[in-house]
């Protein structure tokens, strides 16, 4: 399958993808135990080289070089350990390094950002009664059709229809997972091997056969990636299937989730499913800036929301801008699953999730060394693989779609639901409307050097004093008709604050003006546009602070 790349995207840097800030012991004036020893993300003022690349610069990784030099001039050096180092998606280094040199490191010229490096989680935190049944024996099982898998999630997204009648089944299209392996001895993943394994890589032992981890392993078995994919399996059966294993059962480190994310990326991956992430609301996380970098790239990349159900704790890389991110609905898709993370993404302020899709009593895969190889599974860890298996339906009939079409289509045709855009983004995916309406709308800046195509409308924070940013609305593949819109406020607020700027040929540009009586508060809702065949939804908010 081949990506198209986003537009060209100018000097402004995907380093410009995420804010300057730091988080956690590196704060000012924090007190930091100088005989202690932290992990540490160093991003590198330098770009990646799939960055430079982007923008037609020297993709020399120079930074590298250095901050090596750099770093070897500061007295203690020597007990730096650096463990891992990054050049494609994300430029820099993950070190152990002495808390008082901390900020010595962070002061260093070739150094942008410094973070903190937390572990990963496969469960992001925990699974929401992650197993609700499973059937009594696989001799049993064995003689249900093989169709019955998701059947619930297969009836309400109309997926039997698109396989028989739109003949798609994510045929030539190259997906990865990054997770805790994969039971590929499993008979429902027979027709995904290559040379009797998956193909992909095992970042855990080192090995070129991720398989999930036996109960023999020390630190026990897992699972998850397996119960992933079986939602992939179920909605497109016939794509290139690769796995990378990031993590074990006692979870993995960033660093390992990135260079899996790299890997998957070098691979030629179309769609990337991350259903784990880290446990921080954190765009400038070095896996954040990674997912950003790839999903410019062309590749789409889609992550689990969380679990957390408190405001504003989505885990990382979901707390990326350009990547889909998934929340969680219920069965039947008419409301968001109560524990499914809920946005604005960090200090971003921008609408995360983008889409929900069912994550409550799923039907799905187990390895066949727990004795019961198909089970239910709840959490935005099983709603996300359901979404990259209809991206890979769409890629299939869409070959030449760039990755922020397919991330606008599939947001634009969605069902809104009953609630907040920072719990359910733009709503339920609809993957018959997504596969089968011509036009679609794209959102970005009506700054000259903006690099951002979105498919909802940031507004981010702004005040009464001043106009909030502008953003342009394009519809693509118009047709002859004429396109109105209406606004809809979540809430009783009039449609009075959002204001049409400008319009010229199927483009809309919009602004908030909040009157000088307008109290401070989150303004969010849809904005639905309409011709005489075909509805677009796109999300806004704003912050009046």
């Amino acid at each position: 399958m081949n990506k198209k790349l986003l537009a060209a995207i100018p000097a402004v840097l995907i380093i410009s993808l995420i804010p300057v800030y730091i988080y956690g012991a590196f704060g000012s004036g924090a007190q930091i135990d100088p005989n202690l020893f932290t992990d540490i993300a160093v991003q590198f003022r330098t770009p990646p080289y799939v960055a430079l690349d982007l923008m037609g610069e020297d993709t020399n990784q120079r930074g590298h070089e250095a901050f090596f030099e750099q770093l070897k001039a500061l007295e203690g050096h020597e007990q730096v350990e650096i463990y891992s180092e990054h050049y494609r998606l994300f430029s820099g280094v993950f070190i152990s390094v002495p808390n008082e040199m901390v900020h010595l490191i962070k002061d260093l010229p070739e150094v942008y950002l410094v973070s903190l490096s937390p572990a990963i989680s496969v469960g992001l935190p925990l699974e929401p009664i992650d197993v609700v049944v499973q059937f009594g024996s696989y001799e049993a099982y064995e003689e249900i059709p093989r169709q019955p898998l998701m059947r619930e999630v297969m009836e309400l997204l109309d997926i039997d229809y698109i396989h028989n009648s739109l003949n798609l089944s994510g045929a030539g299209v190259q997906v990865a997972v990054l997770d805790s392996g994969i039971d590929y001895t499993h008979p429902r993943f027979s027709d995904f091997l290559y040379e009797g394994a998956v193909r992909g890589w095992d970042f855990i032992d080192d090995s070129d056969s991720p398989m999930e981890a036996l109960p023999n392993n020390p630190n026990g078995a897992t699972s998850h990636g397996t119960r992933v994919t079986g939602a992939i399996a179920a909605i497109s059966p016939n794509v290139e299937l690769w796995h990378y294993r990031v993590t074990d059962s006692l979870g993995g480190r960033e660093a390992t989730l990135l260079a899996g994310l790299e890997k998957a990326h070098e691979d030629g991956a179309d769609i990337i499913n991350i259903s784990l992430g880290v446990l921080e609301n954190d765009p400038s996380l070095p896996i954040s800036a990674a997912a950003n970098v790839a999903a410019a790239s062309g590749t789409i990349i889609i992550v689990a929301a969380g679990n957390n159900d408190t405001g504003a704790q989505l885990a990382a890389p979901a707390a990326a801008n350009l990547p889909i991110t998934v929340g969680a609905g219920n069965i039947t898709g008419d409301r968001v699953a109560n524990f499914s993370s809920a946005g604005p993404a960090g200090e971003l302020f921008y609408i995360k999730p983008d889409i929900i899709a069912p994550g409550e009593g799923v039907l799905t895969t187990f390895p066949t060394f727990s004795g019961n190889p198909y089970g239910f599974m709840n959490g935005t860890s099983i709603a996300a693989p359901i979404v990259t298996g209809i991206a890979a339906l769409m890629l299939e009939a869409l070959p030449d779609a760039t990755s922020h079409e397919i991330k606008a289509r599939l947001m634009n045709t969605a069902m809104p639901v009953s609630a907040s855009v920072f719990s359910a983004g733009a709503g339920l995916v609809q993957p018959l409307r997504a596969l089968t309406q011509e036009p679609y709308a794209t959102v970005r800046s009506s700054q000259a050097d903006s690099y951002e195509i979105m498919a909802s409308l940031n507004f981010g924070i702004t005040s009464r004093e001043v106009f909030s940013r502008s953003l342009s609305v394009t519809i693509h593949n118009p047709g002859e008709g004429t396109w109105e819109y209406e606004v809809f406020f979540n809430g009783i607020e009039s449609a009075e604050a959002l204001v049409l700027e400008d319009y010229a040929d199927n483009e809309f540009t919009f602004r908030m003006d909040f009157e000088n009586s307008r109290p401070g508060s989150i303004y969010e809702g849809n904005i639905v546009f309409t011709d005489s065949t075909s509805r677009i939804t796109l999300p806004f908010a704003a912050w009046l602070h």
